[in-house]
């Protein structure tokens, strides 16, 4: 089986060491289990050395600060959109979408994204909760 667990960034933390440690745990079991991070400049590559054996992707945009000053003009306006998320979520389904049997995303961002797409494409997709989203929301 396939999986793709997806995470918003690979800094230190309990979120980020959880889906190193499920992704080894997931592969030690003979799954095919690799990590997505959705933000490539956002990881302690110091940490993510001592898990050389896990297959990492990472993701970046071009002209992110344009595109993050774009995102917090539409949240001032109170507009329920994110250029961010909606450029990811399309390069999620142009790379990814059909060739994992389950995504996992750990983190809001990530389970907002994946779920974003998820509506017009058909797969599996399991939800980790780490931590108290009511900020978020």
């Amino acid at each position: 089986m396939k999986i793709l667990i997806i995470t918003e960034t690979l800094f230190e933390g309990g979120a980020e060491l959880f889906v190193l440690r499920l992704a080894r745990a997931l592969r030690a079991a003979g799954e095919d289990a690799e990590v997505l991070c959705l933000h490539r400049k956002s990881e302690n590559r110091v940490m993510t050395a001592m898990y050389a054996d896990i297959p990492i992707k990472r993701l970046s945009l071009p002209l992110i600060s344009l595109i993050d000053f774009g995102d917090k003009l539409l949240a001032k306006l109170k507009v329920n959109f994110t250029i961010k998320y909606f450029l990811i979520g399309l390069i999620i389904k142009k790379r990814f979408v059909g060739r994992y049997d389950i995504f996992h995303s750990n983190y809001i961002q990530a389970d907002y994204c994946i779920n974003s797409i998820k509506w017009k494409n058909s797969f599996k997709h399991i939800i980790t909760i780490h931590g108290d989203y009511s900020a978020f929301l």
